[in-house]
């Protein structure tokens, strides 16, 4: 089943008048971003993926599949209960739901890939080699306080939280489909990175709680 993310982008009202003055974490900004990068480029969002990021930065393991429903070489499976999608099915019953199509994430998070690959692009990112100075300084610290955030950041801007860990801030995101929950922190410079995978089910609490934060943090600060 493919998901028109045009109409998912435009079907709610928004949740405060002014952009940026308070926080609410919302998939939707990405999917006009999406319809921005291909109205300018004239280019659809995967070429521009590819062009810009996979190539340059040899992120051989990551894609950008959208509809295509396999994996390519080895890869995790992600299980998840997903009655609500099936009615007639037993409630909490666990899927294989590897081949589930990502159309719905867009550029929110449709994108395929490793622990290797996702610490290659944050070192890039945060080592200056994608965006010019000014406007990765307003990407770190153009940000506003978070609210109701799992794990608990204290700023978020312009696609990267701002983690309080005890060993210092930290940059980085978490992201979920049904079936898998990636989640990464990364030092200033790069230099620091830890990126975990997991299986994640939309009606279950497996998601970024106190202890999965608790042992993450641990290992990111080297004290696991």
């Amino acid at each position: 089943m493919y998901i028109d993310r045009r109409a998912l982008s435009l079907d709610e009202p928004r949740y405060f008048p002014i952009p940026g003055s308070r926080f609410r974490y919302s998939n939707t900004n990405y999917l006009l971003l999406d319809l921005i990068v291909e109205r300018v480029t004239d280019r659809d969002l995967r070429t521009n993926l590819e062009r810009r990021l996979f190539t340059p930065l040899g992120l051989r393991d990551t894609s950008y599949p959208l509809a295509r429903r396999t994996i390519d070489g080895p890869h995790a499976r992600g299980y998840a209960d997903v009655s609500f999608l099936l009615p007639d099915a037993p409630d909490a019953t666990r899927f294989d739901i590897t081949g589930f199509s990502p159309s719905e994430a867009g550029a929110s998070g449709a994108l395929v890939t490793t622990a290797a690959d996702l610490t290659r692009f944050y070192r890039a990112l945060l080592q200056g080699r994608l965006l010019p100075p000014g406007l990765l300084r307003s990407m770190l610290t153009d940000t506003v306080p978070t609210t109701g955030s799992a794990p608990p950041a204290v700023g978020y801007g312009l696609g990267v939280y701002v983690y309080a860990t005890d060993c210092g801030p930290a940059y980085g995101h978490g992201g979920t489909v049904p079936g898998y929950l990636t989640f990464a922190l990364n030092g200033r410079d790069g230099r620091e990175q830890l990126v975990a995978h997991t299986n994640w089910s939309p009606l279950a609490d497996t998601g970024i709680d106190e202890d999965f934060w608790s042992a993450f943090q641990r290992g990111y600060c080297g004290r696991a």
